[in-house]
């Protein structure tokens, strides 16, 4: 998206969500011949907020017009939502840093206490509403962590230094190219840019992007979202097991095992079986109703760039209904 001036950027996840609306309608709009095609929201990162968002968003639009829209709105065909490694409630995953830490030695005890101790003053701010406050905290026992343990990638603790470097590079010269812009319908010159919130903290020197949604940062997606969208949609988490940021395996776990929806009692009892592409282990997956969750091995955040193969199974998987195991009857 571009915006003329600083006030057109969205300060809420409820803005992004209205916007993103918007923009799906101006898609369907534009080609009717795909308004009834099933329509699956997915994202990574922070989009383990505005994934929800949107997704639910088109979900009560829907409900106040189940046959085709009200006041010029398309009904969109939602079938399906999945979210990678995500942002969700970043209070209770940065807990799972520590954590994650200490299991693969990257911290010893001293170091794990002493993080856990600014972590329940950034869970006070959060409390008190102080959330800008709360995510300087936050944010900076997450880079504590990693300084002390020698600077790893922290999207991928196997690797260092900014291994997102070049893929910003391509992505850059992708959507920048005058090419791309007149295939999305994007006025010509447009400029595309890639931002990484969490690098630039609290300074007042980051984007306005950024800086709009600092209060943001540190909010949970409501739980009731989630039910509403587990119990009515198919529904995907996927987590790379190397990475080491708050999005980290351990704190989607948890959240997911903190949710409320039709089928949470099969979940809690459903067997954790290892998931196999193309001969080998690709990652471990629990699946119960309409819901998966898969941690895929060998990855950091970015799932597709460092398993290509097995997300292009996993996400097969998902849309055609294919469990990842077998199930023995």
């Amino acid at each position: 998206s571009s915006v003329r001036d600083d006030s057109g950027h969205v300060n809420s996840q409820d803005e992004m969500a209205e916007q993103l609306y918007s923009g799906l309608q101006g898609f369907f709009a534009r080609h009717p011949e795909y308004k009834h095609n099933p329509v699956y929201v997915c994202g990574e990162s922070y989009a383990g907020k505005y994934v929800p968002s949107l997704s639910h968003y088109i979900h009560l639009k829907n409900l106040a017009a189940p046959m085709g829209g009200v006041h010029g709105h398309i009904a969109i065909n939602l079938t399906g939502v999945a979210i990678g490694n995500g942002d969700i409630w970043p209070v209770l995953q940065t807990r799972s840093v520590p954590d994650f830490a200490i299991a693969l030695g990257l911290i010893d005890s001293q170091q794990y206490e002493n993080a856990n101790a600014q972590i329940s003053v950034c869970e006070e701010l959060h409390r008190q509403g102080r959330d800008v406050d709360a995510f300087q905290v936050c944010q900076t026992v997450t880079d504590k962590i990693y300084e002390a343990a020698g600077n790893p990638f922290i999207y991928d603790i196997r690797q260092v230094g900014n291994a997102f470097v070049d893929l910003s590079a391509s992505l850059s010269s992708y959507f920048n190219d005058d090419a791309v812009r007149r295939a999305l319908n994007v006025p010509p010159g447009t400029p595309w840019a890639s931002v990484d919130g969490s690098a630039y903290g609290t300074s007042p020197s980051a984007p306005s992007l950024v800086r709009h949604l600092m209060q943001d940062e540190m909010q949970d997606v409501p739980i009731d979202v989630f039910r509403d969208l587990l119990d009515n949609y198919k529904f995907l988490f996927y987590a790379g097991n190397m990475d080491g940021s708050v999005c980290n395996n351990l704190g989607v776990g948890r959240i997911i095992d903190r949710l409320a929806w039709t089928d949470t009692a099969k979940y809690r009892v459903a067997p954790r079986e290892p998931w196999v592409v193309d001969g080998r282990v690709a990652g471990l997956a629990k699946s119960a109703g309409n819901m998966s969750y898969v941690v895929v091995l060998n990855s950091g955040h970015l799932v597709p760039k460092d398993q290509p193969e097995a997300a292009l199974d996993m996400m097969r998987r998902f849309v055609n209904n294919e469990p990842f195991f077998s199930v023995v009857s």
